[in-house]
């Protein structure tokens, strides 16, 4: 009887071990990205890529080589990320250094005007509250959109020759914002 008792309390801890493991592992398996499970929005915002500084009268100059160097490899690191929007100024250094990605996620750039920087923050948190955007910006703007997202910039200025920043603004539910500086290089054989 004591025999009985031992074996039914052995398989019942052994059946209630593999339950309580079984119900923990689809959480952890769950393919959700951070920012649509907790209702984060999470906007990338680059400074547009390398131009063409040849024609120094072009006011609207296209991507240098080096500039469509980096413009893949932006492509190349975000390609798998699920992203809602792409949001580019009227300058076309700006669409062509998203349209890489824009292209594999057969999506559309939106224009957005260059310093409304609440129009733009008002436009994402309407259209695409929890998801993630990227936003091109110029070397005087980057930094006042994240700003304009209740961020502390990382950094106080942005120089003409620097291309490389990634900021990542993350807008809680409670609509509280961080960010974080990160960098990216052109790969050269691209």
């Amino acid at each position: 009887m004591k025999r009985h008792f031992i074996l039914q309390l052995v398989a019942s801890l052994f059946l209630l071990s593999f339950y309580s493991c079984q119900t923990s592992v689809p959480a952890a398996n769950n393919n959700t990205t951070d920012s649509t499970q907790a209702g984060t929005t999470t906007i990338y915002v680059v400074r547009h890529a390398e131009k063409d500084t040849s024609d120094s009268k072009n006011q609207d100059p296209n991507l240098s080589e080096a500039g469509r160097k980096r413009a893949n490899a932006l492509r190349d690191l975000y390609d798998q990320e699920a992203i809602a929007a792409f949001y580019a100024t009227k300058y076309v250094r700006t669409s062509q250094t998203l349209q890489p990605l824009a292209a594999v996620k057969k999506m559309e750039i939106r224009t957005y005007e260059g310093h409304d920087f609440e129009g733009l923050k008002q436009q994402i948190m309407q259209n695409h509250k929890g998801k993630t955007v990227f936003v091109a910006g110029h070397s005087n703007t980057v930094l006042s959109i994240i700003k304009a997202f209740g961020a502390t910039p990382p950094r106080e200025e942005i120089r003409d020759e620097e291309y490389s920043y990634i900021f990542t603004i993350k807008v809680s539910p409670e609509n509280t914002a961080t960010v974080e500086e990160d960098t990216f290089e052109a790969v050269a054989n691209q």
